[in-house]
């Protein structure tokens, strides 16, 4: 079941279709490429950990009184 919810998110992002899921909260993650840490919003899609950095997100962002866009 859950390489089945794995496929379903990566043909997501193929087509670019929006999945939903549960939205638990945002934490800095280290990206290797940029050496930083960046905000990510944290989805829960089924029991897959989704990370999106919040700059991705439709709608304007703030977190920790920072506004992102």
């Amino acid at each position: 079941m859950e390489e089945l919810n794995i496929k379903e998110i990566i043909r997501s992002k193929e087509e670019k279709r929006i999945l939903t899921g549960t939205l638990s909260g945002i934490e800095d993650e280290y990206y290797k490429l940029k050496n930083e840490y960046i905000p990510c919003a944290i989805v829960w899609y089924h029991n897959i950990k989704v990370l999106i950095p919040v700059t991705h997100l439709a709608a304007n962002a703030t977190c920790m009184g920072k506004k992102y866009r």
